[in-house]
């Protein structure tokens, strides 16, 4: 019996088979390298697109304040000027691919071609911070704590008696729970007459002792503000007037 021998390819025709292979896994493998790019790579945002349209749009109708937010193709409009809110709503609802447009509620833009402006800033009194509003409760507390622990000084001096010193750290934690509102401390003294001490100097220390006790009970000393009165509205009697009295506010 004959025996058959296989025929082995040549190495041209071997060549050729592997050309075409690669072929075939190359026109395979481009699509999904094509489609992976796609997914990674997705060019321009439609929410991009729709939003530089929007502005463009309300800047051609003379609404270049407005702000726009896109979320999917919903807008959503911002600093809209009171009197234009519905012209605002149809300009970006003439967009294409916009869907739906509401306002948010807030402040109105400036006028075109203009900043917006800012508040007023509250009046401060000078070289104090800016004055907050002082609840009625706030003034009580402060009120009844000096009625009960008046910030009295003995006659000459400028240094806290122990019971004044006392009273000062009360105030101080009491203040220190209405952070903001600026304090103001008067110093006086009683009209003694023979006395050798200068007056207005002596009612000045006196505030800034009571300054400083304020300040180590926590109170910031930015809000304080000190000044000596020296004799004027005495009180009834030398030992009352010589004091520092306390506004808050």
């Amino acid at each position: 019996m004959a025996r058959h021998t296989p025929t082995i390819p040549s190495a041209s025709v071997r060549e050729r088979r592997g050309r075409a292979g690669a072929w075939l896994v190359g026109a395979i493998a481009i699509p999904v390298v094509l489609a992976g790019l796609a997914l990674v790579w997705p060019g321009p945002s439609i929410a991009g697109d729709l939003h530089d349209r929007a502005v463009a749009a309300l800047d051609s109708a003379g609404l270049p304040g407005v702000s726009v937010e896109i979320s999917g193709r919903d807008a959503v409009l911002a600093r809209v000027p009171a009197a234009r809110e519905a012209e605002a709503v149809q300009v970006v609802q003439g967009v294409e691919g916009v869907r739906q447009v509401r306002v948010r509620p807030g402040p109105a833009a400036g006028s075109p071609g203009t900043a917006e402006p800012l508040p007023a800033p509250t009046a401060a009194p000078p070289g104090g911070p800016a004055a907050p509003a002082v609840t009625p409760a706030d003034r009580q507390r402060v009120t009844e704590l000096l009625a009960r622990s008046p910030l009295l000084f003995p006659g000459d001096s400028a240094t806290l008696t122990p019971a004044t010193a006392r009273a000062a750290a009360q105030l101080g934690s009491l203040l220190a729970q209405i952070p903001a509102a600026p304090v103001e401390l008067v110093g006086y003294t009683a009209d003694s007459p023979g006395s050798t001490v200068d007056a207005q100097e002596l009612s000045a220390q006196r505030a800034a002792v009571v300054g400083e006790a304020l300040v180590s009970a926590g109170v910031d000393p930015a809000r304080i503000r000190t000044r000596g009165a020296g004799t004027a509205n005495p009180l009834s009697s030398q030992a009352a007037s010589r004091r520092v009295e306390l506004t808050l506010g």
